[in-house]
């Protein structure tokens, strides 16, 4: 060694010591002292960390040629360990200023976990050492979802697994030993994801030709689970915020769940999985002049089954394995929709010839109803109260429904059965639109729910999009209020004619119940703190409606007290004879003490007056 490299070492190691603090310098003392005779003849450090590496504390040191982690212990041998960049596989750092950083390094599932770092030269020295990895083998974009063109399996499994972090490459260390062994002639590992099957924990490989589960149990042989991508129906990722990324794996109704995956890994892991399984987009078959003479009904099953999502896969299992044995010569299936008929959950079918509904009950004979395209007249789709999916066919009178199907593939389903059933057999379908108001009545109805407010708008929005169907023709709303009427909050509405409440009430239908104003004999508001309440006196009988705006209650009051002296037709008699001086007094007394108790406004207080006076 000459004179220049050594005093480029001590040059060096002064500059990187010059970063440490005072008492991590004293600390790695002696480390720094044994470090010239640790190094290579040519070999220069470059940078240098103090840190721990278990229950040691050394320092870690990286050169032009390799990573050295020095360890001088009092009294006994110095530790040293050392990597080749080369091997180095994953490198993830983490600075803390409370506990200092973090570097964990993975030579192909050894990992080394530094702590104790000083959080400022953390994230520093782990980029330096990532760019020297890089200059000896570069690590591939972890988005990168094409495989290299043709590696060696070995080369190829290096690179799959430096996508993975440091913690999963040891967690799966054993699996990946063993899978040079598993892996067939000419077969090329091209994705790695760590995964766990029940309590198994393993790892899946996407091979150039198969999907593989690896689980290496101890020291017994490898538990080995295999998928071919032509088999493969069904790939789902998901996300879990405690549990890490899943994929759910169907084959034609065996499902399959790997959980515990990388979260950010997973969706990359399921596209690249469904990108083999599933090379070209399904085509679009039968639309009116029936499937490719070509098309098998292996094939035909297969695309169909694609459609469906791997929990419905797995629902209808036992229908799509008897499904081959009851279709006919020369028959496609073209569409399926899991759902059901009566009391049984089954598969509905819709080939190229007709409609087959298969329900295979246990271990009996599957049972199987056909329906005829010529002999539909009627196909809808909606929600049920559940909000799955229902389809209702009317077969030549009959009515046949469909339950519980999956909400987002009935109304495709019911789509496509029209194209199938012949134009001429459909019947028109009903006008069930409600006709628009008229706009004298819109007009009507926009000017009684200004007074109401956005709020109670929103509330009796059901009730309000109801009311052109309940009133009568030329009639129109002329007050409206909300409130509380027999256990229901709903919709108070004064017309010419009568007063109407209105409650629509969730799933159960809308309950009306309506006065005519000429059976209202009075109506006496009453105002709270908060809220208010009119008593209705109409036919002997007290209605009471609470729960209103406290500002409307006296103003609809008064509106419905009009509306009672307007409506009372006059009654021609004999005068009477002119009331005694007494009886009129009484009355005026009468009048006077309700107009103090709130129930008379003074204007009707006069108009009472001048009759008595007859004036």
């Amino acid at each position: 060694m000459g004179p220049g490299v050594e005093d480029a070492r001590v040059s060096i190691i002064g500059e990187a010591v010059k970063d440490f603090g005072r008492i991590q310098r004293n600390q790695v003392k002696a480390e720094i002292k044994e470090l010239p005779s640790v190094l290579g003849e040519t070999e220069l450090p470059e940078k240098l960390v103090p840190c721990n590496l278990g229950f040691g504390l050394g320092v870690l040191v990286a050169t032009n040629q390799r990573l050295v982690y020095l360890n001088k212990r009092p009294l006994s041998r110095t530790q040293i360990e050392h990597y080749r960049y080369e091997d180095i596989t994953a490198i993830e750092s983490k600075a803390t200023k409370l506990i200092g950083g973090e570097l964990r390094i993975s030579v192909l599932g050894e990992l080394r976990n530094f702590t104790n770092v000083p959080h400022k030269l953390t994230t520093g020295f782990a980029e330096h050492v990532r760019n020297k990895v890089n200059q000896e083998n570069p690590l591939p974009d972890p988005h990168d979802t094409e495989p290299a063109p043709s590696p060696e399996p070995i080369e190829s499994i290096y690179a799959a697994a430096r996508k993975l972090g440091a913690n999963y490459q040891a967690r799966v260390k054993k699996e990946l030993d063993e899978l040079p062994a598993i892996l067939g002639e000419f077969e090329v590992p091209e994705k790695l994801l760590p995964v766990n099957d029940g309590m198994a924990t393993g790892l899946l490989v996407a091979t150039n030709r198969r999907l593989l589960f690896i689980d290496k149990r101890g020291s017994s042989d490898a538990r080995i689970k295999e998928f071919h991508y032509e088999e493969i129906t069904s790939v789902e990722a998901g996300r879990a915020l405690l549990t890490g990324g899943g994929i759910q794996l169907s084959v034609l109704g065996d499902v399959t769940l790997f959980s515990n995956a990388p979260k950010e890994s997973t969706p990359a892991f399921a596209d690249y999985v469904r990108m083999k399984a599933h090379p070209q987009i399904r085509p679009t078959y039968l639309e009116g002049a029936g499937s490719p003479p070509s098309l098998k009904p292996a094939e035909a099953l297969s695309a169909a089954v694609r459609e469906l999502r791997a929990d419905d896969q797995a629902t209808v299992k036992k229908e799509l394995d008897a499904l081959p044995t009851i279709l006919r010569q020369d028959e496609l299936p073209d569409k399926l929709l899991p759902c059901a008929r009566g009391m049984g959950m089954g598969l509905l079918v819709a080939t190229n010839q007709r409609l087959v509904f298969i329900d295979q009950r246990g271990s009996s004979d599957p049972r199987v109803e056909e329906f005829l395209y010529e002999y539909i007249t009627s196909i809808e789709s909606k929600k049920d109260l559940l909000r799955n999916g229902l389809l209702t066919l009317h077969v030549v009178g009959d009515v046949v429904d469909f339950a519980s199907g999956p909400k987002d593939l009935t109304p495709a389903f019911a789509e496509y059965l029209q194209t199938k059933v012949p134009p001429e057999n459909l019947l028109p379908e009903p006008d069930d639109t409600e006709p628009e108001p008229s706009p004298e009545l819109a007009e009507a109805i926009s000017k009684a729910t200004r007074e109401l407010g956005d709020y109670y708008r929103r509330i009796v929005k059901k009730e309000l999009d109801e009311l052109p169907s309940i009133l009568g023709e030329g009639e129109l709303p002329e007050k409206m209020m909300v409130g509380w009427y027999d256990g229901g909050q709903g919709l108070l509405v004064a017309t010419g004619e009568r007063l109407i409440f209105l409650d629509k009430r969730g799933f159960t239908g809308l309950r009306v119940g309506s006065l005519v104003s000429k059976k209202i004999t009075w109506a006496q508001p009453k105002t709270g703190m908060i809220t208010g309440s009119i008593r209705i006196h109409a036919a002997g009988n007290v209605e009471m409606i609470s729960g209103i705006a406290k500002e409307l209650a006296h103003p609809f009051a008064k509106f419905l007290r009009q509306k009672v002296s307007s409506a009372q037709s006059p009654v021609y008699v004999q005068a009477p004879s002119p009331p005694s001086v007494s009886s009129l007094a009484d009355e005026l007394k009468k009048l006077a003490e309700l107009v103090d108790m709130g129930i008379l406004t003074k204007e009707e207080f006069e108009q009472q007056k001048a009759k008595l006076l007859g004036s």
